[in-house]
């Protein structure tokens, strides 16, 4: 699925692109696009720690790893920011094949979190990019979310 996902991505949006890779795992993605432009402003988030420690190994031009459940407090996050009183920061792609698979059932809760919280945390024409299994019904999370976003 991450290979499918980073072969059919267009090139980045611009030079010095910021980029997250959500539920980066290891960081396979976030490696293939530095490969693809070096100047990328990477951020790696994951729940998981040991997973965080091998995308830092693996992606040491990172610039940020987060380690939380869905996302991060921003002003943990970004205290300089924060403390300026500005934004954290936004992106121009969020990329992520994110996990549903919690045992069985499948579990939807990471998925719907990132698509959700995703508008707040992109830049004017960012782009979230995501990769899922053919069972998880994408487009209609993206709907409700939308949906609900505008209640």
């Amino acid at each position: 699925m991450t290979s499918a996902m980073l072969a059919a991505l267009p090139p980045l949006p611009r030079r010095r692109a910021r980029v997250l890779d959500a539920c980066c795992g290891s960081g396979v993605i976030g490696a293939a696009l530095l490969q693809r432009d070096s100047s990328l402003r990477l951020h790696l988030l994951d729940a998981d720690a040991v997973a965080l420690a091998a995308a830092a190994e693996n992606v040491p031009q990172a610039r940020r790893l987060l380690l939380c459940s869905g996302w991060p407090d921003e002003a943990a996050a970004f205290p300089r920011r924060a403390a300026a009183g500005r934004r954290p920061a936004r992106y121009d792609w969020i990329v992520s094949n994110p996990p549903v698979h919690r045992g069985q059932p499948d579990c939807f809760d990471v998925l719907v979190q990132l698509i959700r919280g995703a508008r707040r945390r992109l830049r004017p024409l960012g782009v979230l990019w995501l990769v899922a299994q053919e069972q998880v019904f994408v487009g209609r999370l993206i709907t409700r979310a939308v949906a609900i976003d505008h209640d």
